[in-house]
């Protein structure tokens, strides 16, 4: 729980699993784990030029942070299968004001799971849930892209590819209405110039698709 917190020009490799991590008190095996805690807020995260290898967790996961710059970073799982069931490149839940811009990542589970509330008047605030661009991601199996992302965001410039044997049809995309439908949706979203690879599932049409 802290703000302003930046983390540039690391490497972050060979995490323990969830489980375990969870055994040593930690709440996740992830590279970095950022969070609400303890009703202390936690905002304007940033996390640059860094690489992430062979995590058994979340590459990055941001739970109800308010501010978030995740720019440049390399993702690469050279083991996919000494990950558990379900781990992201990026994941960001709740939360607002994201932007996860120019990020490289091959070979895990899932690409960027994100969910939504409405935006919050958070640092550098813009009135927009989310800005996801110019990302490369290439997944292990199921969904490089899994929102909504909630309202007013920007989903562009982003190329997306993986496995064509995942849930819900083999979706490479995946755009849900979001964690609270009915007060929390993707209105407003653009969604354009992406690259996908594969097939997308809906149920909730962005303003403007690809």
């Amino acid at each position: 729980a802290t703000s302003g917190l930046v983390i540039a020009d690391s490497v972050v490799k060979n995490g323990p699993a969830d489980s375990e991590a969870f055994a040593q008190g930690l709440f996740c095996g992830c590279g970095v784990d950022a969070r609400e805690l303890m009703d202390v807020p936690t905002s304007n995260i940033t996390v640059r030029d860094t690489r992430f290898l062979n995590l058994a967790g979340d590459g990055i996961h941001l739970n109800d942070v308010v501010g978030s710059h995740i720019e440049g970073n390399y993702f690469h799982m050279t083991d996919p299968e000494r990950a558990e069931t379900h781990v992201d490149t990026i994941q960001a839940l709740k939360g607002a004001d994201h932007v996860i811009r120019g990020n490289e990542g091959y070979g895990w589970i899932h690409g960027i799971l994100t969910t939504d509330d409405a935006p919050q008047d958070g640092p550098d605030a813009d009135n927009r849930a989310m800005v996801v661009e110019n990302n490369l991601i290439d997944t292990s199996s199921n969904y490089a892209f899994n929102g909504a992302p909630g309202p007013n965001s920007l989903i562009v410039n982003n190329t997306w590819t993986g496995s064509d044997d995942g849930v819900a049809k083999g979706a490479i995309v995946r755009w849900t209405v979001g964690s609270k439908p009915g007060t929390t949706t993707s209105a407003g979203t653009i969604f354009a110039n992406n690259v996908v690879d594969g097939n997308q599932v809906t149920d909730q049409t962005p303003a403007r698709s690809a």
